[in-house]
């Protein structure tokens, strides 16, 4: 989506998802305004939940409609 992006992460449970968040947040912007000179900001912080291994299939198939609930916001 233009203004927002839903990511769907296995992560040990005794790890921080901060340094993971901070990673993508940082390599994500670099890649995108690069030489470009784009003007890609993060917002300051993040929504985390936690989905049980059976609700996998349904978050997925979640996340890939997305474009079709938000069309407006499919970026060109």
């Amino acid at each position: 989506m233009a203004d927002h992006v839903h990511v769907l992460v296995s992560f040990r449970p005794d790890l921080s998802l901060m340094p993971f968040i901070r990673d993508a947040k940082s390599e994500s912007a670099r890649r995108v305004n690069g030489p470009h000179r784009r003007r890609l900001t993060w917002a300051r912080g993040y929504f985390a939940g936690s989905v049980s291994h059976s609700h996998i299939p349904t978050v997925r198939a979640y996340l890939a409609r997305q474009p079709l609930r938000h069309p407006d916001s499919v970026p060109a």
